[in-house]
Formats: structure tokens, sequence, C-alpha cells
């Protein structure tokens, strides 16, 4: 009887122990989490200045613009296109149209140029459909406060609640601004977009569509005949330069996606290693990525969004930057040093004790049963 109450007592005191470095740990943790600092990136007034310059953009259009607002009421006329016109391609998601409004966009691009290194001057393609025309604008605009040159391949097709009003189109959207001195560069080749980027799949009338906008913006339409000859004309155009730092594809333009399985597989965001591609059917983002070029792929817009704590669909804009992609946290080394020191130590003294061959017999059969 006495064995079995002194093995109890033993049995309680390894508890109380295990209790202490349950507790130890939950401190350290809390430590830890109290001491990490909270610090602007070191972009932080360019993220700001792109966002801001962002917002007017937006501002101009809903100005702008004649359109009256559609069945949806978004507040942003124009830039929240139709659900279906003649232009439109796929079927897109109206909360992503949404989110994609937000004017962190820009800074987001600021804080990939400065992890991509990119300097003054680099060349930048950005390929844009006319889904999500505003990041198309956060990407210029971004270049323009980076100090980078964008060069702009853009298609007038767009998903449901893209840039898809036949009289307000990615392109008017895009020489408004200009007019208005809110972007430097503007479109530079222009494909109708849709099926095989050259308008096959739109709807009775869209091609005529896209001629008016074309010819009122003063752009000379590409019409490639299939696929591959769009991807060809805008890796041939991309192969003038000496040099290009970054390809940004905004959108699911054919002649960057590819149409082949692999197409699916792209990821979305930042893409700097290979990425699978099969050949025939491939877009600008499978060459040019196996060509060495990082790329940034603009789809999911929502997941981007979350992943970079920007508001999902917002109802309105705040001067306030608030979100995590404005900020950097950093914790000094030796806090985390000292917190696993402390855990190893205290894994090593219980391991001692349960193996002291000083214990009495009935501490050890009691280990052996635990």
């Amino acid at each position: 009887m006495m064995q079995k109450t002194f093995i109890i007592n033993v049995s309680r005191l390894k508890v109380k122990y295990l209790y202490l470095m349950a507790l130890l740990s939950t401190m350290l943790l809390i430590f830890n989490l109290a001491t990490i600092n909270k610090e602007r990136h070191p972009r932080y007034d360019e993220m700001v200045s792109a966002a801001q310059k962002l917002a007017g953009a937006i501002t101009i259009c809903q100005d702008s613009t004649h359109l009256s607002k559609k069945i949806w009421d978004t507040g942003y006329p124009g830039l929240i296109g139709l659900e279906f016109s003649p232009i439109t391609t796929t079927i897109g998601n109206l909360e992503a149209k949404k989110t994609a409004l937000n004017p962190d966009f820009a800074a987001l691009f600021i804080n990939w140029f400065d992890r991509f290194n990119l300097q003054k001057d680099d060349k930048v393609v950005i390929q844009a459909s006319g889904s999500f025309p505003t990041l198309a604008i956060a990407a210029i605009i971004s270049c323009e406060t980076f100090g980078l040159e964008p060069v702009i391949f853009s298609s007038a097709g767009a998903s449901s609640f893209g840039a898809n009003h036949p009289e307000f189109t990615y392109w008017d959207i895009e020489a408004l601004l200009f007019r208005a001195g809110r972007i430097n560069h503007k479109t530079i080749l222009a494909t109708p977009g849709a099926e095989n980027d050259n308008g096959s799949s739109f709807w009775e009338g869209g091609m005529e569509i896209v001629k008016q906008a074309a010819k009122r913006n003063g752009y000379d339409l590409i019409i490639p005949q299939n696929l591959n000859q769009a991807v060809a004309i805008k890796y041939n155009y991309i192969k003038k330069f000496d040099r290009i730092s970054l390809f940004i594809n905004i959108g699911g333009n054919q002649s960057a996606t590819g149409n082949s399985p692999a197409s699916t597989l792209i990821p979305s965001g930042l893409i700097t290693e290979q990425i699978e591609h099969s050949g025939p059917g491939s877009g600008l983002i499978h060459i040019l990525n196996r060509d060495g070029i990082p790329v940034i792929n603009m789809l999911q817009i929502k997941n981007l969004a979350a992943e970079h704590q920007i508001a999902l669909s917002p109802a309105a804009f705040s001067d306030q930057q608030n979100s995590g992609i404005y900020f950097r946290k950093n914790k000094p080394d030796w806090i985390t040093l000292v917190s696993l020191l402390c855990l190893i130590l205290t894994g090593l003294i219980l391991r001692r004790r349960s193996s002291d061959p000083n214990l009495p017999d009935a501490i050890k059969v009691k280990n052996k049963m635990d």
C-alpha cells in the first residue's frame, strides 16, 4: 500500500513539472508576440503615394463617366461593368471586382517591385485584359511611382462586371486617365481578347464594339489568326528590348495564360519558381518563366487580398493605410534564441530527472509503466 501511494506522489510530481513546462512555453510565446515591432516598410512613402494616385484615378472615372449606375448600384459606374455584354468573355465574380478597386493594390505592387529589387528605368511588361481595369491602372501607376517603364499590352474583352460596357472599355478608361495626366503610359499593342485573343468567342456585335473602341482611342487593332500567332506577336515584341525585368499579367487573356492543361495550374501572385508547361498551347507566362523572367499573375484576387490583409469588397476607402503590406514585423533574433534555449534546457532537465539511476526502484517501475 505504501509503495502504491509513493508511486502516485511521484507521478503527481512529474505532472507538476509538465505543468511548469507548459506555463513556461505559454509565457515565452506571449513574450515573443509582445516584442514584435511593427515598422514601416522601407518603401512606405512610395506605397502610400501610389495608393493615393490610384484612389484619385478611381474618383476621376466615377465622376467623369456619363454611365448611369447599373442594377448592382455599386457606386463605381463603369469600373464595375455589366454582368453580360457582347464583349463579355467569361463569368466573373462581383465581389472580386469590388475588391480589386481597393487602392492598396497599388501599394502591393510597390512591395513586390521592392522584393524583386527592380531598379529605376527597368522595363516591365503588363498584359491586361479588361476584366480588372483598376488593377491594370494600379500596375501602371505603381511602375511610374517606382521609376519603372511599363510596356503595356491590353485587350478589350472582359469577364462579368469588368470593363465590358460598350461605351467604357478598358481602352476608354486608360485614355481618360492619360488625358487627365493621371498616368503617363498607355497601351502600345491592342488585341480583341476573348478566345484565342482574336475575339472569336464574342457575342453577336462584340467585334464591332471592339473595333469602334480601338478606333476612338487611336489604336491599330491587331487581330491574330489563332492563339499561337497572338503569343508569337507579343513575344517577338518583348524580345526587341535588351532586358525585361518583370512580366505582369492581369486577368485571363489567353495569350498570357495559354490554353493547355497546365494553364489551370498557374499560381497567382508572385511566380519565381519554374512552373509546369506543356509546349503547345503555352502562353507568355510559361514562355517568359522558362526564360527566367519573374512573373506577377493577378488572378484569384480575393485570395491575394486576404493573403496581404487588403480589405475584401470594401464599401469605402480611408486615407489611413492599415493594410499589413505597409508595414514589416520585426523581432530581435536574441529573443527567439533565448526562448528556444529555455525550452531545450527545461526538456533536458525533465529527461534527466526521469532517468535518474538514484531514484527508488518503485519509481523506475512506475516510469516503465508510464
